[in-house]
This record gives structure tokens, C-alpha cells and sequence, in this order.
């Protein structure tokens, strides 16, 4: 776990130990804890912290150097995730139809 980086999330996102604490049903000391290094989150809780602060575990464990959770994708594959999510498939589909012709 990279804990700057955790720390400088948790700040960006305007939140003290505490606060992260109680979103995270734990307390201000284990936020701490993860910050410094001294402990790390179990997986439960490593996936609520990406989460809440709106970044990919990877990021957060210092895997990659990009935070975004969508990492890799295409933009017409964002979409179709999306449009999937709120279950409209005939918005993928028409997402997935659009990129065919462009590349057929």
C-alpha cells in the first residue's frame, strides 16, 4: 500500500482520519496506520478505500501510476461498461456498432 498516496487522496478529497475513518466503519488511528506504513488494509478494505477516493486498488498498492479506475480502456468501451451498468443494452450496442463501422 502506497500510504502518501493514500494520504494526499484522502486530502484531495477533503477528508480527515477521521472522517475516512467513519466512512470506512473503522477508526482515525488504522487510517493513520495505512498512511505511515505501519499496517495495511485487507483486501475488503483496500476495494472501499478505491471506492470512495475514486481510484483503482492498483493505484493505491503503487501498482500503476495511473489512478483512474478505467485505466486502459477506450472511450467507446467506457461507454458500453456504462451504458451496461444502467442497463441499456441497446445503448452498447449501438456504442459497439458505431466503433465497427469506424474501424470496418
Amino acid at each position: 500500500m502506497n500510504g502518501q498516496r493514500l494520504k494526499e487522496l484522502r486530502q484531495k478529497h477533503n477528508h480527515t482520519q477521521g472522517s475516512l475513518a467513519d466512512l470506512m466503519n473503522t477508526n482515525a488511528r488504522q487510517i493513520w496506520r495505512w498512511e505511515s506504513g505501519e499496517n495495511t488494509p485487507d483486501s475488503d478494505s483496500l476495494a472501499m478505500l478505491a471506492k470512495v477516493l475514486e481510484v483503482s486498488a492498483d493505484y493505491l498498492l503503487g501498482l500503476t501510476d495511473e489512478p483512474s479506475r478505467s485505466a486502459g480502456l477506450s472511450d467507446d468501451e467506457i461507454q458500453v461498461i456504462r451504458a451496461m451498468r444502467r442497463g441499456d443494452g441497446m445503448e452498447a450496442i449501438r456504442v459497439i456498432a458505431a466503433g465497427a463501422k469506424v474501424r470496418g
